[in-house]
């Protein structure tokens, strides 16, 4: 009985290291194939709202060499595993974690996010837009401007907008000074006549002559066959047809085709008022006045003072009491007469009162009679 017990004994020992070798192997198998698959999967594109559903791989990656490049590998929008060396980078991951790379006469983008490449353009440009929406303008084969998502590496926009040569050179390169979305829109030239406003998807949302935008005032200046036309950054026309439409600091100025004055129009209000603009002014000296004359001088003194970098030049009478506000923000102000001022605004001079207010000349007839 004993010999039985042993035998059986040596039987199931058998039977446990086969099994335990088997399971083993089993075991072996299923780690290999799993670490197969992770590196295997590629990364995942970003969702609607801009973040990664799945992180990317840590099989793709980036290293600098030594001479100052930078060696990748990465996926292409196609799903090639690629690596590759690049002499030259430029390191926008201050932005959306992104880089720039520079091969030989193209350019890439690479998304340290979820490791795709791009394909290769003739030119990428400015990481200016706000953001969200990850669109990157580019420069294809044919000279032509479109969008990719340097994200995925996809062209969002397709290449078919107009190139100006004349417009991109040494100290305006494309790589920086590139349209750009702001508000999910974007001012470019679509055509060699036309320029345009476009939405993130590319259709043309505006289409005129010439399309500026706005130094001082979140909109655009749209000019056409008709005049001038000032938009809000939502593209409502808030004046149409105008002779002309200038914005400086203290304001929107325009002029009316049936009209000689100038009217202006603050940022914090809808209601224009005429102004008298002076870009050149001399004293003329009266022959029969002495230079020194006690009739020329006034008792009233003003100060000029300036307070910030962020407002501008303001005045006061010798009593502090407040007569341009330097929220106005006027570059320089010059005494004009007796209790008057002129008020500059980039080179363009307004006429103020010693209240602060603006003023119009008196006009009189006094035309060369005609003989």
């Amino acid at each position: 009985m004993n010999a039985n017990r042993l035998s059986n004994l040596d039987i199931v020992r058998k039977a446990l290291r086969t099994t335990g070798f088997t399971l083993a192997i089993g075991a072996l198998i299923v780690i290999l194939c799993l670490g197969f698959v992770q590196a295997a999967t590629l990364p995942a594109s970003p969702d609607s709202t801009g973040q990664q559903t799945t992180p990317p791989s840590s099989q793709f990656g980036y290293k600098f060499t030594k001479g100052g490049g930078v060696k990748i590998k990465a996926v292409t929008s196609t799903g090639k595993v690629v690596q590759k060396k690049f002499h030259h980078f430029q390191d926008y991951t201050v932005y959306d974690s992104v880089f720039l790379l520079q091969g030989i006469k193209k350019c890439y983008t690479y998304s340290l996010k979820t490791g795709i490449l791009s394909e290769p353009y003739l030119d990428m440009g400015s990481f200016e837009n706000q953001p969200g929406n990850h669109l990157l303008a580019c420069l294809d084969n044919n000279k032509k401007i479109g969008f990719i998502n340097y994200h995925t590496g996809k062209e969002v926009i397709p290449c078919q907008f107009y190139f100006n040569e004349d417009v991109y050179y040494e100290d305006y390169p494309f790589r920086y000074c590139s349209p750009y979305f702001k508000d999910n829109k974007c001012n470019l030239q679509i055509s060699h006549e036309h320029d345009g406003i476009i939405d993130t998807t590319g259709k043309v949302l505006i289409k005129s002559r010439n399309i500026y935008e706005t130094d001082h005032y979140d909109g655009f200046i749209v000019e056409d066959n008709e005049g001038f036309n000032l938009y809000s950054k939502d593209l409502n026309c808030v004046l149409a047809n105008k002779e002309h439409i200038s914005s400086l600091p203290v304001g929107i100025i325009y002029k009316d085709s049936s009209s000689n004055n100038s009217m202006l129009i603050r940022p914090d209000s809808a209601q224009a008022i005429p102004v008298y603009i002076l870009f050149d002014v001399t004293e003329c000296e009266s022959a029969a006045e002495p230079l020194n004359s006690p009739e020329r001088e006034s008792s009233d003194v003003y100060y000029t003072f300036d307070i910030s970098y962020e407002l501008g030049v303001g005045v006061v009478d010798q009593n502090m009491n407040l007569i341009v506000d330097p929220e106005w923000m006027w570059d320089k102000v010059e005494t004009f007469g007796v209790g008057y001022f002129i008020c500059y605004s980039e080179g363009v001079g307004f006429l103020l009162d010693k209240n602060g207010n603006f003023v119009i000349p008196e006009t009189r007839n006094s035309s060369p009679t005609k003989h």
